[in-house]
This record gives C-alpha cells, sequence and structure tokens, in this order.
C-alpha cells in the first residue's frame, strides 16, 4: 500500500510537471479551494551604507499587518488506515498586499524622513494533509503540511517628508524574490456541511522567507530587506 501511494504521488508530479492537461485526467483526486484572513509580520530595521556618506538608518515601526488570502489545491488519496487517511499534492496560495512602515535618520543624525513599501506572497507548496477519525461519524481531525517556495513581491516603496524642507530621495524600487517556504496548520473537518463536499476549518501558520527592494542609486552600497516573514491564518476550505 505505502509503495504504491508513492508510486501514485510521483507519477502525479511528472505528469503535472511535463503533462499538466492530462495530470488530473488521469490520477483521480480532489481540488480545495480556500479562502481566509492572516496576519503577517515582515520588515526589518537596517542600516544603509551609502557611497561616500555616513549613512541612512532604516528604522521599521510597524512590521504587522492583515490581510485576506485565497488559495487552491489538488490532492490525490496516499496511505489509509483505521485510524486515519493520508493525501499527497499541491497547494499555493495567494497572501493580498500587506505594509510595512517606518521612519529614516539620514546620517545617523536627522529623523526627517517617513518610508513604506508593501509586499505581496505567492507560496506554492508540496503538501501532505491526514484526515483522522473522531468518536463523531462527521467530524475529523485535519493536519497540514508542506514545503516548497514562495515568490515575494515587493513594491511601492515611498518616502514622505517629516519637515517642509527634506527631499525624498526614494532610492528603492519594486523587486521580486523567490524563497524557500514552509506551513504547517491543523483543523477540523465537516463531512457533510455542503451536501457531499467537506469543509475544512484550519489554523495555518506560514514561513515566507526573506524578499528585497532594488537600489536604484549606485551611491546606495547595500540593499534594504524585508527580514524573515511569518504569517498566521485562520482558513476555511472547501474539497471538491
Amino acid at each position: 500500500m505505502r509503495e504504491f501511494s508513492r508510486l501514485k504521488l510521483l507519477s502525479f508530479l511528472v505528469a503535472f510537471l511535463f503533462f499538466p492537461h492530462l495530470a488530473f485526467a488521469f490520477i483521480p483526486g480532489n481540488f480545495i479551494v480556500e479562502g481566509g484572513y492572516f496576519r503577517a509580520h515582515q520588515g526589518q530595521s537596517q542600516f544603509i551604507n551609502i557611497e561616500d556618506l555616513i549613512g541612512d538608518d532604516f528604522h521599521v515601526t510597524k512590521q504587522n499587518d492583515n490581510n485576506f488570502l485565497a488559495g487552491i489545491g489538488y490532492f490525490i488519496p496516499g496511505m489509509q488506515t483505521s485510524r486515519f487517511t493520508l493525501y499527497y499534492g499541491l497547494n499555493a496560495f495567494y497572501l493580498w498586499q500587506t505594509e510595512v512602515k517606518g521612519d529614516v535618520i539620514q546620517e545617523d543624525l536627522f529623523e526627517n524622513l517617513s518610508f513604506r513599501y508593501d509586499i505581496t506572497n505567492l507560496p506554492i507548496y508540496l503538501s501532505a494533509k491526514a484526515w483522522f477519525d473522531t468518536c463523531y461519524k462527521n467530524l475529523k481531525i485535519n493536519l497540514d503540511a508542506g514545503l516548497g517556495v514562495n515568490i515575494i513581491s515587493t513594491k511601492n516603496f515611498r518616502e514622505e517628508p517629516l519637515d517642509d524642507i527634506t527631499i525624498p530621495d526614494n532610492i528603492y524600487h519594486s523587486n521580486s524574490r523567490t524563497e524557500f517556504s514552509a506551513t504547517i496548520g491543523a483543523g477540523v473537518v465537516f463531512e457533510h456541511v455542503l451536501g457531499c463536499f467537506p469543509v475544512e476549518l484550519n489554523y495555518r501558520f506560514f514561513y515566507l522567507g526573506q524578499g528585497s527592494l532594488k537600489n536604484v542609486n549606485p551611491q546606495v552600497i547595500n540593499t534594504l530587506h524585508t527580514g524573515h516573514g511569518y504569517a498566521n491564518a485562520l482558513i476555511l476550505s472547501v474539497v471538491l
């Protein structure tokens, strides 16, 4: 049974990568549609070195922000026992835009600028899901885990003066990076809430990796990083 499950997973991955239009037709499974709300922790205070100058201290004052997320996945059944069923598949999420804010201390002396930028995350995972039976017929316990990559997009960097005489530098521009990501979660499954479609209510933790902005001024020696981001989410899912 275990070897057969591994063979099915390998077949699905090969088909998905090279023949995506055939993957879902020949390896039966279930789509899952997900929606939820998350709280992200991102942004990192950093000293920026500037050629021929002392440099600027970017001090983050807002690292936490909230927004909605959506996800879609496809899972095939794997190992089955009298206590649980294991599923394998691919799962992708889109975490809508969150904001990082802070202040700039120019030349390590004058706090005369504020800054902000936005971040979106698109994590894609090779995932495993386990449904555990309970003493209630239509209620199960769900565990999720996944490893993959996250496409981190940083954009809309802007500086604003805190006085009437300072001119913003705007030394950074939008950027996109692909970083390692992981997720783990737990929740409950209600099997007959929407007719024959099971519904999951889950908590998820996402490790999102570290993004960065792009230098647009050749005098700027190092780039501004987002720090190692993570998010906590509450997700409602429907298995189709």
